[in-house]
C-alpha cells in the first residue's frame, strides 16, 4: 500500500505503512532507517534533520526486487524443412521451463510486473523479454525506467517497446553473445536483473 498524496495525514497513517510500535514517534521514521526504505519513492523524506507529516506523502514500505530467476531449458525443433532453437525459460512455450521468480518491482516502485518469458532463438541475434500483462513491457520501460538485463555479469540493452500493448522487449539486437550464453547454461539456474 502506499499513503496518501493528500489530504490530511496522520502518525497513525505513517505508522500502517511502515510499521512499529507504540508508543511512535516521527523521529522513527527517517529514510534508510530501520523502518522507511531508502527508495526514489520516498526521496521527500528526509534521512536526518528536520522532519514532518507532510514529507510522508505517497510514501510505500516496499522495497524494490529488480530480479527474476530461471532454469535454462532448450527447445529444438527439426524438420527436412529446417530446424528452430530456443534457449531460456518461458510459461507460454511448453517445451521450455517456467519462470522461477518472476516478480519484480522497479527501483523507482512506479512499477511492479511478472516475467514470464525470457529466452533466445535460433540464430541468436536477439532474445525476448515478456511479461504477463498486455502492456507489461511498456510500462517496464517507459514507467520503470528499464534500459537492460543483468545476465552473468554482463549489461544486455533492450530496445524500446513498440506501442503501450506490447507484452515483450527485444534483447541485444545487435550482438549474438545473448543467445550463446542461454545456450551455455542449459541445466542451470541464473538471476537475471533488471539494469537502468
Amino acid at each position: 500500500m502506499t499513503l496518501q498524496s493528500s489530504g490530511a495525514i496522520s502518525l497513525a497513517n505513517v505508522q500502517s505503512e511502515f510499521g512499529s510500535s507504540n508508543p511512535i514517534g516521527i523521529n522513527e521514521y527517517y529514510r534508510g532507517g530501520s523502518n522507511v526504505p531508502n527508495s526514489s519513492a520516498n526521496s521527500s523524506i528526509p534521512t536526518s534533520g528536520t522532519i514532518s507529516l507532510s514529507n510522508f506523502y505517497g510514501g510505500v514500505a516496499a522495497t524494490a526486487d529488480n530480479t527474476f530467476t530461471l532454469v535454462v531449458g532448450a527447445n529444438i525443433v527439426s524438420s527436412k524443412f529446417a530446424s528452430s532453437s530456443e534457449y531460456g525459460a518461458a510459461d507460454t512455450t511448453a517445451a521450455l521451463p517456467n519462470i522461477q521468480n518472476g516478480g519484480v518491482t522497479t527501483n523507482n516502485l512506479a512499477v511492479s510486473e511478472t516475467i514470464d518469458k525470457f529466452y533466445a532463438g535460433y540464430p541468436y541475434t536477439g532474445g525476448i523479454l515478456g511479461t504477463t500483462r498486455a502492456g507489461g513491457a511498456y510500462d517496464l520501460y517507459n514507467s520503470g525506467g528499464i534500459r537492460g538485463v543483468n545476465m552473468l555479469g554482463t549489461i544486455y540493452p533492450v530496445t524500446a517497446p513498440v506501442s503501450s500493448t506490447a507484452t515483450n522487449f527485444q534483447i541485444n539486437l545487435v550482438g549474438n553473445t545473448f543467445g550463446t550464453v542461454l545456450q551455455s547454461n542449459i541445466g542451470n539456474t541464473l538471476t537475471i536483473t533488471l539494469t537502468y
